[in-house]
């Protein structure tokens, strides 16, 4: 069976790069993260199309708005499905990752206590902690 959601994530990551070739091979070869960057730039820009669009539907149940909402979040996705197998290799690229975490995990601030039911472990506060600092460390001028 064809996985159509892999094959339609790649002609559009295709159709997406392809004006771009020769601009992203050189950005790439400049900087170790340039193409995670890229990638947080278009995650930035659907994650804000999102949190809009929820916005705007805000309340209403009706099957535009939730096939709306559904789809901002979808398109969102899908570029923090490519984000996650890149490796940062600058903070720049963690705080694209870390940006990442935060979409997922719902909250703003990150918080440990949502990643379990009962008081976080020392690990899970770590973790959270750590992102917590790539988050304000990237987001300083």
């Amino acid at each position: 069976m064809i996985n159509r959601v892999s094959n339609r994530r790649g002609v559009l990551a295709g159709l997406a790069a392809a004006p771009f070739g020769g601009a992203v091979a050189a950005a790439v070869a400049a900087d170790p993260d340039a193409t995670l960057l890229a990638l947080g730039t278009r995650f930035e820009a659907a994650w804000a199309h999102e949190r809009k669009t929820d916005a705007r539907f805000k309340g209403d149940l009706s099957a535009e708005a939730v096939a709306a909402c559904e789809a901002a979040y979808a398109a969102t996705g899908l570029i923090a499905e490519e984000i996650e197998p890149i490796r940062a290799n600058t903070l720049a690229g963690l705080y694209v990752r870390a940006r990442v975490l935060l979409w997922c995990m719902g909250s703003d601030p990150l918080i440990a206590e949502q990643f379990s039911d009962s008081p976080p472990a020392t690990d899970v506060r770590m973790i959270v902690s750590l992102a917590q600092d790539v988050l304000r460390i990237g987001a300083a001028p």
